[in-house]
């Protein structure tokens, strides 16, 4: 019967089936049902009853067809697992490390991840579980890379994983942490995910990395201590580079050491032939960039971008600079750049490590040498030494002319053409006044000239880039070269009619033809002959990363049937000062002109001479393969009128503002004065910009004029 059967029912299960019977007289729904049964011998089993109803015409079940099924076996199974499971929970929670389990490709996300998590990565088990990319996204940038590439690769291998890594919590902080998992497998031996746990290593991994830290420091201390103990010269600074290239991964090198305002410069470069080192001097004013700031904030900087080399001819991927010091007095700057990976701040720390160990070395070596060169005085060799420095300080002399004295005097020589055109406008053109005037005139623009000649000599005269027809120019010239060097030499000229354009100076690419004729003919005092050719060539040219490509050039080649020179005249020609003339013939100049203007234009020079048998200079300048300029027309000059527009002049010499402001006013502008670009900005912005007109010097006391102007105008 029905009672007899619910009496064999579990209490705790009874009260439910008694319901099921009572709702089933009537429902004619299918039956499944789990309880529990007292077997004969006292013992509980676990029963699974399914049925159907069959109805009667009326819908109401008659009777019950189904089956009972012992599932004890099942659901102790199932008990234990979950007993199984609960255990694991508690031992995972418990222990000092977190327990995990993903899926196969650990970016499909958690199966499990014990408690412990929040405690080491400041995140809780639910939002790993959530986020299937949380697991990657708190790895340091530094690392990410690296270790997901490596758990990837042991994953398609199916072997263990065992990462040491840097973490970055939810607070911010960063914590060393050892990731170990083993894939899981099925019977077909494929994955069916990663069971392992994550540990806090960040105790033991500080003190390894302090330990590998102080013996990395300790090793670099040795190779430079026994640099200097070992080697003799200017070979020390090579070795000093080319170590520093090999502890810090980088390709090129440089060693900045004070003088004054300059900075002698040691460089080492990677070449097709191994490293190269070279020397070079360059005024502090000119350090940019990451190595300027370095001083300025007098420690340690690193940067993973592009920036300008130390002797600012080279761009460098990634770069490292460190100041060198006693104290607090700055002897110079060491650096290094273009690494294989970005640089991180251990191996800004090294740099710092490496300057600290040379400063004292290095300051001691100076004062020894300059004791050695003082007590050196009296002898005889010191007579070689100051020839040798005076030849530098009149390179220094001419370079701080051009950078200078040169343009005071440019603002002289406008002071005195301005006026004395002025005057001319004043005074009748056909008196006694006027001719006076314009001799001073011719006077003033010969020393310009002059003035020119110097600051392109030292680089620092500004270019007026066009395209140019290189023929064009010699084709104009021509004329004028056959009156200077005489009747008893004769020009040549074998121009390529198809030769392409160049972007330069004109003006500067005329003085380069004049020097070099004027050259060829001091070289043919007995006459002779001088061609003038142009033409088209393509040479291959080293990029920054070591390979090369063909690039165009414009061959511009001058050549004497002259005396020639040897191969010891050939390695001085274009020092400055450096003459085969007497002293009263010429002071030495040309050429090193024409080198300056060359490699301001990008080009290269080669020179053919042999005793006897004349020179033939080659200048190759880069070319410009576009369509030919048209030719730009001449304006006539128009008579100035002012009718009260607004002018704004920024000049620190008095002279030079007074003039302007006497011409401008003269003509009809209101004119307003400044002499630094702070000043200037302030009168800008009292009268919120009210200007037509901006006339501005290049240098400025506290700016450059170039970049105040740009300024001032993206305000208006």
């Amino acid at each position: 019967t029905i009672e007899g059967w619910l009496a064999l029912i579990h209490p705790e299960d009874r009260n439910r089936l008694e319901a099921a019977v009572e709702h089933h007289r009537t429902s004619t729904q299918p039956i499944e049902y789990e309880y529990r049964v007292r077997h004969k011998n006292g013992h509980w089993l676990w029963w699974l009853d399914k049925a159907v109803a069959v109805p009667d015409e009326t819908g109401r079940p008659v009777r019950w067809i189904g089956v009972c099924a012992d599932v004890t076996a099942q659901r102790e199974a199932e008990e234990a697992l979950r007993r199984s499971e609960e255990k694991y929970r508690l031992v995972s929670e418990n222990i000092p490390v977190v327990v995990y389990s993903t899926r196969r490709d650990p970016d499909a996300g958690c199966l499990f991840v014990s408690g412990r998590v929040k405690q080491l990565t400041g995140y809780s088990s639910s939002e790993f579980l959530e986020n299937p990319a949380l697991w990657k996204e708190i790895i340091h940038p530094d690392d990410r890379q690296g270790v997901i590439t490596r758990i990837r690769r042991r994953i398609a291998r199916k072997t263990t994983i065992n990462e040491e890594y840097r973490i970055i919590t939810k607070t911010g902080t960063v914590k060393w942490v050892r990731y170990k998992a083993t894939p899981m497998l099925d019977n077909q031996g494929e994955i069916v995910r990663l069971d392992g746990f994550m540990e806090d290593i960040s105790g033991r991994k500080r003190a390894e990395l302090s330990l590998q830290r102080s013996e990395r420091e300790l090793r670099v201390a040795h190779q430079i201590a026994s640099c200097f103990l070992t080697t003799q010269g200017d070979e020390i600074w090579r070795r000093l580079l080319e170590i520093v290239t090999q502890t810090l991964q980088g390709k090129r090198a440089y060693l900045g050491i004070f003088d004054g305002d300059q900075v002698r410069v040691h460089v080492l470069s990677p070449s097709r032939e191994g490293d190269s080192y070279g020397e070079l001097t360059i005024g502090r004013d000119q350090m940019r960039g990451i190595w300027q700031e370095s001083l300025t904030t007098d420690r340690a900087l690193v940067t993973n971008g592009e920036v300008a080399g130390l002797d600012d001819r080279h761009t460098l991927r990634r770069a490292l600079a460190a100041p060198l010091k006693i104290g607090t007095t700055l002897i110079g700057i060491i650096g290094v750049g273009d690494s294989a990976s970005d640089y991180r701040s251990d191996d800004c720390e090294m740099l710092e490590h490496i300057a600290g160990t040379l400063s004292p070395i290095i300051h001691e070596r100076l004062q020894r040498d300059a004791k050695e060169l003082e007590r050196a005085s009296m002898e005889e060799e010191k007579k070689a030494i100051q020839t040798q420095l005076q030849q530098t300080q009149k390179m220094e002399a001419l370079g701080s002319l051009a950078g200078g004295i040169a343009h005071e005097f440019n603002n002289l020589l406008a002071t005195i053409r301005g006026y004395t055109e002025l005057v001319l406008t004043r005074v009748s053109k056909k008196g006694a006044i006027a001719a006076d005037l314009r001799q001073i005139k011719k006077a003033s623009d010969r020393a310009a000239d002059l003035t020119r000649q110097l600051l392109l000599f030292g680089r620092s005269h500004p270019m007026e880039s066009t395209l140019i027809d290189i023929n064009s120019i010699v084709s104009a010239m021509s004329a004028m070269l056959s009156r200077l060097i005489g009747e008893n030499i004769t020009i040549e000229t074998r121009l390529d009619p198809q030769v392409w354009r160049i972007k330069g100076d004109r003006r500067n690419i005329e003085q380069v033809i004049m020097n070099l004729v004027l050259n060829a003919k001091e070289a043919m005092p007995d006459g002779g002959k001088i061609i003038i050719s142009t033409f088209n060539a393509r040479l291959e040219s080293r990029l920054e990363d070591g390979t090369s490509r063909e690039s165009e050039y414009v061959c511009l080649t001058i050549s004497d049937t002259g005396i020639g020179m040897d191969d010891e005249t050939l390695s001085h020609i274009f020092e400055p000062f450096f003459s085969t003339k007497q002293a009263r013939h010429g002071g030495g100049l040309g050429l090193a002109v024409v080198h300056g203007i060359v490699e301001q234009h990008g080009g290269k020079i080669e020179v053919e001479s042999e005793k006897g048998k004349g020179t033939t200079f080659k200048i190759y300048l880069p070319a410009v393969l576009e369509a030919k300029p048209a030719e730009p027309r001449r304006s006539q000059a128009a008579e100035l009128n002012g009718k009260g527009a607004r002018v704004l002049v920024v000049e620190d010499e008095e002279s030079v503002k007074t003039l302007f402001v006497r011409i401008l006013s003269d003509n009809g502008y209101e004119v307003k004065t400044a002499t630094s670009c702070s000043e200037a900005r302030k009168i800008f912005e009292d009268v919120r910009g009210a200007f037509d007109v901006l006339l501005v010097d290049v240098a400025l006391p506290d700016g450059s004029g170039v970049d105040l102007a740009n300024e001032l105008k993206a305000k208006r």
